[in-house]
């Protein structure tokens, strides 16, 4: 029986070596692989210098670009930045006059005047409302003792409606 378990193992294995290939195709292809990445990095870092100089030149282009249209806008910028300096000092100018010492006392007469105005009108709104809190006071002060001698005379009886009960 020994010898039929062997002819069985040793055929299994001749089967696997002539017809199962994925070990030899994954090695190959990890091989292949390998290959290409270490190829394509070598590229890479060759032409990495190359990509660079490439790059700088570009640069250097756009910056003399810069420069050429720079150099054309100078003079129409210095001359905007004249104009707004002369405007700049002009509106300095206004704003920081000097006021004469007469007008400056007619501005502080005119502002006493009109501050004594809000003043007097704010006493005469202040006068007015204590004037109607006091009304108020007063009528409701007769209303509670009109109220009170009711219910001591019994004519008053409570739940019914009043003329300020709402």
């Amino acid at each position: 029986m020994a010898s039929i378990e062997n002819i069985v193992k040793d055929t299994g294995e001749i089967y696997s070596r002539l017809f199962d290939h994925r070990p030899v195709i994954q090695a190959e292809i990890k091989y292949f692989v390998r290959e290409f990445e270490t190829k394509r990095n070598d590229r890479e870092e060759k032409s990495r210098p190359i990509k660079e100089v490439h790059n700088c030149i570009l640069q250097t282009q756009a910056c003399a670009e810069d420069i050429a249209s720079a150099a054309v806008d100078i003079p129409s910028l210095t001359e905007r930045i004249r104009l707004l300096a002369g405007e700049c000092r002009h509106l300095g100018a206004q704003q920081y006059r000097v006021t004469p010492p007469e007008e400056q006392r007619q501005q502080q007469e005119r502002r006493a005047c009109e501050w004594r105005k809000f003043r007097e009108d704010m006493e005469q709104w202040q006068t007015q409302l204590e004037q109607q809190s006091i009304e108020e006071e007063k009528k409701f002060r007769q209303y509670y003792a009109d109220l009170e001698d009711k219910l001591k005379l019994g004519l008053y009886t409570p739940g019914t409606k009043q003329p300020f009960d709402g």
